[in-house]
């Protein structure tokens, strides 16, 4: 039968900062459609924030929350119900 196409060689490369400040902004871009809501737009005072980094990994993001919370930050908030909780990368 047929083979499969093979990947292209630029599928594994890691994106450059160019092309991960445009992903941003179409994630961005994105959430604003779907959601009818600016992701980037500050809550509290208007102003426009920016994407420092995606934490993908459960046991850092639970390390992250306890420590806001040791130190008086709100708690953070699990999935809404009926959500899965979304497996680790790489599992």
């Amino acid at each position: 039968g047929p083979q499969a196409p093979a990947p292209s060689p630029d599928a594994a490369r890691e994106p450059t900062a160019g092309e991960r400040r445009r992903l941003r902004k179409l994630w961005a871009q994105l959430i604003r459609r779907v959601y009818e809501v600016d992701p980037l737009l500050c809550r509290e005072c208007g102003g426009t924030m920016r994407i420092l980094a995606f934490i993908l990994e459960l046991a850092v993001i639970r390390k992250i929350l306890a420590h806001r919370e040791s130190r008086g930050g709100k708690p953070g908030r699990g999935p809404p119900s009926g959500m899965p909780t979304p497996a680790p990368l790489g599992s």
